[in-house]
């Protein structure tokens, strides 16, 4: 085998040798990117300003549960 064959071969092995590594790079960075944009968001509250009432609090849920709207709540809270 002469000396250009031998050249030609190693850079081939080098070729596909470097092409597996992109690829498997670039293949785990895309399931790393995909798994952050499709995961759901986290939930952060916000704290409420203290003129407020929180409706999960026992005030709140007291004051729920003494509405005379209180049936509309179910409906307008799948809203948000």
């Amino acid at each position: 085998m002469n000396q250009t064959a031998k050249l030609a071969r190693t850079f081939r092995k080098i070729a596909i040798k470097s092409t597996i590594a992109v690829t498997v790079i670039l293949g785990a960075g895309s399931v790393g990117i995909s798994s952050y944009v499709f995961s759901p968001p986290s939930v952060h509250r916000l704290s409420l300003p203290s003129n407020l009432i929180a409706l999960d609090s026992p005030v709140g849920r007291q004051l729920l549960a003494e509405s005379r709207t209180k049936q509309d709540y179910v409906i307008l809270a799948q809203q948000f």
